[in-house]
């Protein structure tokens, strides 16, 4: 078993066929066919079935792409670091966000890297909370924007910076200049993500220190769908600011702040455990606090409160 027949499984089992795998990894069918069956011998069972439509993975199949994605990918981005020493900082990073951070970030992200780091290629990816540590530690992700505290993951991380969390309702209902409570908020039916996810836990701890409960109407883990409920008069939900001014401006949703105490969502910026980050990765992270610095002395994060660097 080597290096090029774990590239070769990896690539058809994301592919779902021989030749688009080919195509990718720019070799010829029978030779990658063959790539699949030295694999398959030395594993001593099929990984795959075959079908008319293209391969599928067997159970056993899923089971090893689990365990070996994560760590070819990071092997491979070790061998792209030494082979790049001294040259411009190169390499593919895979970049995970909650949905409302890639929102805001992800364009902006994007275009600035491709101008300061040409070399760089950079995926994106949105999940929640949950979903983006199990990345992290399987290494399919380098880094990822999520909820804080960081104290409660396994991995290395860092704050990056705390935004108000805001009252979001149908149009007409709120006032900005009126703010809300979390004890008014707890006698509202809202629509919230489901249980484990970062934005639930900051307001459900919100209310178990005001000693209340949440009347959650309906759980919608699409913060989009939250909204467009919301809009439509199903009840009213909470978002951080940034993610709700332009349905504000545009009347499609109407919000206020939440005070006594204030309501705030930290966010961090977490790294894959294990391995030490390679340039590339390094570079994106100083991008992403590069860029949210300016976002709030602009003013396009209000409220905003950048952390201490670390």
């Amino acid at each position: 078993m080597d290096l090029r027949q774990l590239k070769s499984f990896i690539a058809v089992a994301e592919s779902g066929t021989l030749s688009r795998a080919a195509d990718r990894l720019q070799l010829s069918q029978p030779g990658l066919s063959r790539q699949i069956q030295l694999l398959e011998a030395a594993v001593g069972q099929p990984l795959f079935d075959r079908h008319a439509r293209g391969m599928s993975l067997t159970a056993e199949g899923e089971k090893l792409l689990e365990r070996v994605r994560g760590p070819v990918r990071q092997l491979e981005g070790a061998i792209d670091e030494a082979r790049d020493a001294g040259a411009n900082p190169a390499g593919r990073v895979v970049l995970g966000m909650v949905p409302s951070v890639s929102d805001l970030l992800a364009a902006r992200l994007a275009l600035q890297l491709q101008q300061a780091y040409p070399d760089i290629s950079l995926r994106l990816v949105d999940g929640y909370g949950g979903h983006l540590l199990d990345w992290l530690y399987r290494g399919d992700i380098d880094l990822a924007l999520m909820y804080g505290p960081g104290s409660e993951f396994h991995c290395p991380s860092r704050e990056l910076f705390y935004e108000p969390l805001h009252l979001a309702g149908p149009p007409g209902q709120l006032c900005h200049e009126r703010p809300s409570t979390i004890q008014a908020i707890c006698d509202l039916p809202l629509v919230l993500p489901s249980t484990g996810h970062g934005l639930r836990g900051r307001v459900e701890s919100a209310a178990h220190q005001a000693g209340r409960t949440l009347q959650v109407a309906m759980e919608v883990d699409s913060f989009r769908v939250m909204k467009a409920l919301v809009s439509a008069g199903f009840g009213y939900t909470i978002l951080p600011a940034s993610a709700l001014r332009e349905d504000v401006a545009t009347g499609r949703l109407s919000a206020t702040a939440v005070e006594g105490p204030r309501l705030m969502r930290q966010i961090v910026l977490a790294q894959a455990p294990g391995l030490p980050p390679g340039r590339a990765t390094l570079c994106v992270a100083a991008q992403i606090r590069a860029l949210i610095e300016s976002l709030i002395d602009q003013g396009e994060l209000a409220g905003a409160l950048l952390a201490a660097k670390t």
